[in-house]
């Protein structure tokens, strides 16, 4: 097996939803009606998501953003009570539905040629918790997440691997993906999914990690 050094690169960037773990958007997405079930709560929920939804900010930004739309006494309280129950929602979903299998061969098999890292809107410490539930910390030299955002984490990647930006790869599933990869100054994958509709088309476009490997793969 011969990767395509011609690429010269040294190390591959995985956003996780929608990337790793295939329609996790939409887990996360369900999960907000498993929480906020009352009327008020649904249109707070809405403005909420329209000011910090897409990588503007996080689920404390939102959950925040609700609780005070609905006016409710303790906020602080009750937003960190719908933070953890949120995200333990959320990873019980994500651990019920995996990893695909064809997906998780493609990451042990990269990981043996490349630095792997993965590079998420999640918060920091459950994101390195939910990938050790998962199973596949060990593929990864790095998982970072929030409050640093994509950019940031990525020079992060480029620090540890002591290698210029155009010498790694970013695999994500949305525009906020691509603009950070093009801010940073490194080769994009986009990946297809039921939350993108990519009106602007990355250049490289694949369905899964599989298609990620083979593209990697020596041609001829």
């Amino acid at each position: 097996m011969k990767f395509n050094n011609r690429l010269k690169i040294k190390a591959i960037v995985f956003d996780f939803d929608n990337v790793i773990v295939r329609s996790s958007e939409k887990i996360k997405k369900d999960a907000w009606g498993d929480i906020f079930k009352k009327d008020n709560e649904k249109i707070a929920l809405k403005r909420a998501l329209k000011e910090f939804g897409y990588g503007k900010g996080d689920r404390t930004d939102i959950i925040g953003c609700v609780v005070s739309g609905v006016e409710v006494e303790n906020n602080k309280n009750l937003v960190d009570q719908y933070v953890q129950l949120y995200g333990k929602i959320v990873s019980d979903k994500i651990l019920e539905k995996g990893i695909h299998k064809d997906d998780l061969d493609a990451i042990d098999v990269l990981s043996k040629e490349y630095s792997l890292f993965v590079n998420s809107a999640t918060p920091e410490k459950e994101l390195i918790k939910l990938c050790n539930r998962l199973g596949i910390n060990p593929f990864f030299k790095g998982i970072y997440g929030r409050p640093n955002n994509k950019v940031e984490n990525l020079t992060r990647v480029a620090e540890f691997v002591k290698c210029k930006s155009s010498e790694l790869v970013f695999v994500g599933d949305g525009r906020g993906d691509m603009s950070a990869a093009q801010n940073f100054g490194c080769l994009f994958i986009g990946v297809e999914s039921l939350d993108n509709s990519w009106s602007d088309k990355p250049e490289i476009l694949v369905e899964n990690l599989r298609q990620v490997f083979d593209f990697l793969i020596q041609k001829g």
